[in-house]
């Protein structure tokens, strides 16, 4: 039986840990080449080994995805090494600690804004080239931080709903060359995501969530892994959620 994403290959920004990572390992298993990045080199080279020791094929890069030439190069040489551009997954988004609107900087607004959502247009912008009349998949993140649930996320929830309306534009503008854009909106799935939420709230949340448990990032790599292959064929300017039913309980 052939692998779904055989002979493609995709993108996934902050593929150094997280969900990122499991997005990226879970595309590989699935025949994809995947060039993996963050920051951190020592974090994606982890990352590629996992996938080379599960027999696929990953090429590390470190990449701060708020500036535009280190993009640029990203693209460039994921073109070179692997022949194209078929998904890409735009991941990567500073996580910021819970603060009140009024605490807010100037800076902080600028980081999380520039780390998402101009981040994930950057991506998208130099892929295009690339991505023209290929079957072509752009999957973003968004979150249910965007539907004003959590409070001291402000700045976060504004910036995904922004990646949210750029997927749905995106989607229609591109159509004509047969490139797919859909979102999802995950949900406490990551380590960095657990490190700022004390026991208590998430005892609280999981209390609220219909499946009444967090999910994990290998399911969320599941999701990707769908949106990217033949099955999402007919899929385009949707946000899926994988929230264990918290957007419909609050």
């Amino acid at each position: 039986m052939s692998r779904l994403l055989e002979g493609k290959t995709a993108i996934v920004t902050g593929s150094g840990k997280g969900l990122g990572k499991a997005e990226a390992i879970e595309l590989a298993k699935e025949g994809a080449k995947v060039t993996v990045l963050a920051r951190t080199m020592a974090d994606v080279e982890k990352t590629a080994q996992e996938i080379s020791s599960l027999g696929g094929t990953a090429l590390p890069l470190t990449c701060d995805v708020r500036e535009e030439e280190q993009v640029s190069a990203v693209v460039r040489k994921t073109v070179e090494v692997f022949g194209g551009v078929d998904i890409l997954v735009n991941n990567a988004q500073i996580m910021p600690m819970p603060t009140k609107i009024e605490d807010h900087t100037v800076q902080m607004q600028k980081d999380i804004w520039a780390s998402g959502y101009l981040g994930t247009w950057l991506f998208m912008k130099e892929c295009f080239p690339y991505m023209k009349g290929k079957d072509s998949r752009i999957i973003n993140t968004c979150s249910v931080a965007g539907h004003g649930i959590l409070t001291g996320f402000s700045a976060y929830g504004a910036t995904k709903e922004a990646i949210r309306g750029l997927t749905r534009t995106a989607a229609r503008d591109w159509g004509e060359y047969n490139i797919h854009v859909n979102c999802i909106a995950p949900y406490g799935m990551t380590p960095a995501a657990r490190e700022i939420i004390d026991d208590a709230t998430m005892q609280g949340i999981m209390d609220q969530l219909i499946l009444k448990r967090i999910g994990t990032p290998e399911e969320v790599g599941r999701l990707v892994v769908f949106l990217a292959g033949p099955d999402a064929a007919y899929m385009t300017g949707n946000t899926l959620s994988i929230d264990g039913g918290m957007t419909m309980v609050v």
